[in-house]
């Protein structure tokens, strides 16, 4: 197997030079801005600009503010960089031959909850909290709670930054929803909440309380009607269980989801994927736990039964949906024992399930026929029509931030020869792998000290 390592693509390109810039300065508006692909994750393409996160870095390594904010955050700020419009595949380089870098800004995005929208001229971006908690009557009154996330939005020519929300806890979700009028759905501390960026606004709006649990859809930017969630029963001895509502996002409208809300079961949610929900359904008497489905095309009645073993289910993207009309595909996938397996959405036989892994595996996303995975040796896909495998990638870092344009797989990994232990952001040509090869390269500007000199 013909492999290129990110190493030898600094060798050959030489691109990488000593972090410059500065937060706030502009930068410029990229042409095309109107044509975003890849919204979400913490790389998005703008044209022909590339708007990423440098480097990762945990929120667990920050110690003051000061780590998040100005000079210190160094190789971890957000960037921007052109790409050649001939190929729609290699960095934009000056005349001396090195790739042209902006700085956007100078905070960290890409870490344990990374999300980077655009929406017209802004940026919408997630960022670790920098702020001490402020409740005196709390234990940890006056100290950084980094683990938290601050929602940020600034112009793509790195002007007019602006903090608009800090989350109340550590597991807040973000999801931008599509169509004409786009905004950012968020849910945390009990609420789902709305940004509406179509109305360039600053602020929050509430949209539903005393939420337990949600689901958005696994693809961001989707042109988004309802949104499932679930409430806990007010207090009575005579009913136990979960009420499962739904919400319009465009009326804003609120309702039981019929054939939900039964004594004594509990609803959880798995995942929301090519308009379908996936959730465990327990607790009903005389009725044994199961994994059920519901695209909602025919109410309750549209429901199907998938699983009766349903330990190791948990609530995230670990359960996705293959669907190609071209190869008659119709399969949902999921991780079992450590291993991917795929089973047929029509089919209500545990039995059925088809094995695509023997090693350990996290599902990362889906693409046409293939589900791509990340284990310890790379990430590799595999098709759900054949069950062969490739590898699209030698080295991985952190299975959780793993991003998608189409073309390239994005993921933050250490550089050869680097001193410093950052982790870098690479990408690898899925293109490469249609021909069973290998194609990595680092596309971050590089630290002085981690960048090794030509030999």
């Amino acid at each position: 197997m013909k492999k290129l390592s990110a190493c030898i693509f600094l060798f050959i390109i030489s691109f990488c030079f000593i972090l410059t810039g500065c937060s706030g300065a502009n930068i410029g508006m990229p042409e095309n801005y109107l044509q975003v692909t890849s919204n979400g994750g913490f790389v998005v393409s703008v044209g022909n600009t590339l708007y990423f996160s440098n480097a990762y870095k945990s929120y667990s390594n920050l110690t003051e503010a000061s780590d998040n904010d100005g000079d210190k955050v160094a190789q971890h700020s957000l960037k921007r960089v052109g790409v050649n419009s001939n190929d729609q595949k290699t960095l934009v380089e000056n005349e001396e031959g090195k790739v042209e870098y902006a700085n956007l800004v100078n905070k960290i995005a890409g870490y344990e909850t990374s999300n980077i929208f655009v929406v017209g001229e802004y940026l919408y971006f997630t960022s670790p909290n920098i702020h001490k908690n402020d409740s005196k009557e709390a234990e940890d009154y006056n100290t950084y709670e980094f683990e938290l996330s601050s929602l940020f939005k600034i112009k793509l020519d790195g002007s007019g930054l602006k903090e608009i929300y800090t989350t109340e806890t550590s597991n807040a979700k973000f999801y931008l929803v599509g169509g004409e009028q786009k905004s950012i759905l968020v849910f945390d501390d009990s609420k789902i909440m709305q940004l509406k960026c179509y109305e360039n606004a600053n602020s929050l709006t509430t949209l539903a309380e005393k939420v337990t649990s949600t689901i958005f859809p696994n693809n961001q930017g989707e042109e988004l009607t309802n949104v499932y969630y679930t409430i806990a029963r007010e207090e009575d001895d005579n009913f136990t269980g979960n009420i499962v509502k739904v919400l319009n996002v465009s009326t804003g409208e609120i309702s039981d989801v019929s054939g939900y809300s039964k004594n004594g079961e509990t609803i959880t949610l798995i995942s929301y994927d090519n308009n379908r929900l996936f959730y465990l359904r327990k607790g009903l008497p005389n009725q044994d736990d199961a994994l059920y489905s519901n695209d909602f095309s025919n109410g309750y009645a549209s429901e199907i039964r998938h699983k009766y073993t349903i330990d190791g289910f948990e609530n995230g993207s670990d359960l996705l949906v293959v669907s190609n009309q071209e190869y008659d595909v119709n399969v949902f996938v999921f991780e079992y024992n450590n291993n991917i397996f795929m089973q047929d959405l029509s089919s209500t036989v545990d039995t059925t399930a088809v094995k695509l892994t023997t090693e350990t595996s996290e599902i990362a996303f889906v693409s046409g026929t293939y589900v791509y995975y990340t284990t310890e040796a790379g990430i590799f896909r595999v098709s759900v029509l054949t069950k062969n495998t490739q590898q699209v990638s030698d080295k991985v870092a952190n299975a959780d931030a793993v991003d998608f344009d189409g073309r390239y797989v994005y993921f933050y990994a250490s550089v050869d020869g680097s001193t410093s232990g950052s982790y870098y952001l690479h990408r690898a040509d899925v293109e490469a792998a249609n021909n069973n090869l290998v194609n990595v390269e680092c596309i971050s500007e590089l630290l002085e000290e981690d960048i090794v000199e030509e030999e």
